[in-house]
């Protein structure tokens, strides 16, 4: 499932950051003849976009090879239960604690922010972020068990129409014209590109549709409130708020699952090696997806 931040946000941040540029451009009088094709600043230009372009796409690539996986890990060993997966999945995130051993310290400037000095916060505020991360993946898990991956992705895309009705009452924002009409054509795009209709014959399962809509709405109001609480975060803060995540997963995370799953490490230890590759394969897929969200947020927000 498409992690906490979406793309979109990670394309605004990249317009917002080429904006600020233009205008930075249009008050210096030489500006021209520094973007004129061949100057070192046209090619760093052309490199930031060639960047910004492969981020994107391995993003897109990341997120369906992930749905793919989750839902042959399903299908294929029924005792890997949604549950089991999610905190798995989760827990792969501490292996991005060890990036935060790079994160620049600039003088006063840290790549967190404000949030530098409240690590304690930091920690608490993850919790309602965790659960509503374990109901989006754990109902987008279980919806891929009873429908296709086609379908599934179909009714998750509603949820950029989801959180532009949420950000109303939350971030203050009116629901506008272009935005309505950009997420109807989103969400039709999706649609038609996952043809959902060619690999379900009849009416979906009731509770898988129901779950990959709760799925959605889990997931826009995560992305709503995490815009709410720390508006546009880098690329660091976002690597170590999944490795928070990844902790609560193995602190808090591990005795819930032996009270809903308390056959688990039984399921685990009976897994046979395909199993464990196909396993592991999502959850590093899963990882990959988050890492290259976090760097492409670092591209467009760097720390000045």
């Amino acid at each position: 499932m498409p992690d906490v931040l979406s793309v979109s946000k990670f394309v605004r941040g990249n317009a917002r950051t080429h904006e600020r540029e233009q205008s930075g451009g249009r008050m210096t009088s030489d500006r021209g003849a520094l973007l004129r094709e061949g100057s070192p600043v046209a090619k760093a230009e052309q490199c930031r976009l060639a960047s910004a372009l492969a981020i994107i796409a391995g993003i897109a690539v990341t997120h369906v090879g992930g749905t793919q996986l989750a839902a042959a890990c399903v299908q294929q060993y029924p005792h890997l239960t949604p549950l089991l997966l999610v905190w798995v999945g989760t827990g792969f995130n501490l292996l991005l604690l060890p990036l935060q051993l790079c994160r620049p310290r600039h003088g006063s400037l840290s790549a967190l922010g404000p949030w530098a000095p409240r690590p304690a916060r930091l920690v608490l505020l993850a919790a309602p972020f965790f659960a509503l991360w374990v109901g989006a993946n754990g109902m987008y898990v279980s919806a891929l068990s009873w429908l296709s991956s086609s379908l599934v992705v179909s009714i998750f895309s509603v949820t950029p129409a989801l959180v532009a009705l949420l950000a109303g009452p939350i971030l203050a924002r009116p629901l506008t014209l272009t935005s309505t009409l950009a997420v109807a054509t989103s969400v039709a795009g999706v649609v038609l590109a996952a043809e959902p209709w060619a690999a379900t014959a009849g009416a979906p399962p009731p509770f898988g549709a129901l779950c990959a809509f709760g799925a959605a709405c889990c997931a826009a109001l995560y992305k709503v409130l995490f815009r709410r609480f720390f508006g546009d975060a880098s690329g660091w803060l976002l690597l170590l708020f999944l490795a928070l995540l990844g902790g609560y997963a193995v602190s808090l995370g591990t005795p819930l699952l032996y009270v809903a799953q308390p056959g688990w490490p039984a399921a685990l230890a009976s897994l046979p090696a395909a199993g464990w590759l196909l396993m592991s394969g999502r959850c590093a897929t899963d990882v990959l997806f988050n890492g290259l969200i976090a760097l492409g947020l670092s591209v467009t927000h760097p720390v000045r």
